[in-house]
């Protein structure tokens, strides 16, 4: 830490320190807990990136966020979603088309921001940081409003998404019905009862067959579109009823064509407003990721700490020992260097370790475990060296 002589390799930089020192602290461990507690995949990727910050206004207002996030939870916020849509709105700003089933996703996330805006502002003075963070939601229920009016929750087209889409399907259906009705009064007929291997018909490249015993191709006159693996089945569509198939296929691509221009035009729709979008999606992220901090902190009765000019560790528990022994100890000015030692499995090691993972998440804006008299001076640099890098589940270590 910045108050310790400076012992740091010449050969190696800050950063590469920092991250080294978050590996011997196990902070990824710390992030994975922190990711388990997120609602949504965009703040879990913020959970799984967490890092400590230097600037002290940058860490104050980290610990803001969790205490106003903290005061939240009980309005039971519902931010949840199951996937990431912003790739799905890059992806129509720059002109590429979306599917039903991904702009659905897109209305997803816009109902989330929704209500993350509302949260954000539910506790009004009690909240101002949070509040002021998603007053930078747009409104953005237009937009959401219209991909839910052309689409069911599963993203298939409505029938109502265009008068011209109605139109096509009430076609394609009528097609269908008369072209199986034609194959139908095959299977019904006495013909049908000598020379087809199952009584009924279905569908091979997109066509409407007739199952024809191979011994009796001669006696259905028409298209062989395929054979049953053994050969003793051939699929077979009547030359009488081809264009009523013809009918039912050109229906099924005028609407498809008709489906694909609805998609389309929902899709300029979301790249028309994909700046908005991504802005109001990473402010869901930010939300949610500072309301997994709160959750987390929860499990282990966390509490926020202030800063101070020295460092004042008040039983302070180790996160990832079920079982902790609190640790108390003091580092006051003039003191610059502390010293611990002791026998073998004495607690050296997760006394020190509990010291630098409390200034770790401290800067990172997570509450800590410990007592409420607690406070930390601000560290410019967490570093530390361990011999023998085993978890502190194990028994033994060198610090």
């Amino acid at each position: 830490m910045t108050n310790l002589p400076d012992v740091r390799p010449a050969s190696a930089t800050g950063p590469e320190l920092r991250e080294r020192t978050l590996e011997l602290l196990e902070f990824p461990r710390i992030r994975e807990a922190l990711a388990s507690h997120t609602r949504t995949p965009m703040s879990r990727e913020r959970a799984l990136a967490l890092a400590p910050v230097y600037d002290a206004a940058a860490v104050a207002e980290l610990q803001q966020e969790t205490a106003e996030a903290a005061l939240l939870l009980d309005e039971s916020p519902s931010l949840g979603l199951s996937h990431n849509p912003r790739p799905l709105v890059q992806r129509a700003a720059v002109g590429g088309m979306l599917l039903g089933s991904e702009l659905i996703a897109v209305a997803d996330g816009l109902d989330v921001a929704r209500s993350a805006k509302a949260l954000g502002g539910a506790a009004r003075s009690r909240t101002p940081l949070l509040r002021s963070l998603t007053r930078n939601i747009a409104d953005l229920r237009p937009l959401e409003r219209e991909l839910r009016a052309k689409l069911t929750p599963s993203g298939e087209v409505k029938d109502d998404a265009s008068p011209l889409l109605r139109q096509l399907r009430s076609e394609s259906r009528d097609a269908y019905h008369q072209a199986s009705a034609g194959l139908q009064a095959y299977v019904d007929s006495d013909l049908g009862t000598e020379v087809l291997q199952d009584r009924l018909y279905t569908v091979r490249g997109g066509r409407l067959v007739l199952p024809v015993k191979a011994d009796f191709k001669g006696r259905m006159p028409g298209i062989v579109h395929g054979s049953s693996d053994s050969g003793a089945t051939l699929f077979i569509e009547p030359f009488s009823n081809v264009h009523r198939t013809n009918r039912w296929r050109e229906a099924g691509d005028a609407e498809q064509e008709e489906v694909r221009r609805i998609l389309q035009r929902l899709t300029v729709s979301v790249g028309r407003r994909a700046a908005e979008t991504m802005l109001a999606l990473e402010m869901v992220a930010r939300l949610d990721a500072a309301l997994a901090k709160a959750r987390y902190a929860r499990t282990y009765r966390g509490v926020a700490v202030g800063e101070g000019g020295a460092v004042r560790l008040v039983e302070a528990r180790h996160p990832l020992l079920g079982a902790a022994v609190p640790v108390s100890l003091a580092l006051e000015p003039p003191v610059s260097v502390l010293v611990v030692t002791g026998p073998n499995t004495g607690g050296k090691t997760v006394a020190l370790k509990t010291l630098g993972l409390m200034a770790l998440m401290r800067q990172s804006g997570l509450m800590l475990p410990c007592s409420p008299q607690t406070s930390l001076q601000l560290f410019d640099g967490v570093y530390a060296d361990i011999g023998d890098q085993q978890s502190i589940e194990h028994a033994v270590s060198t610090f």
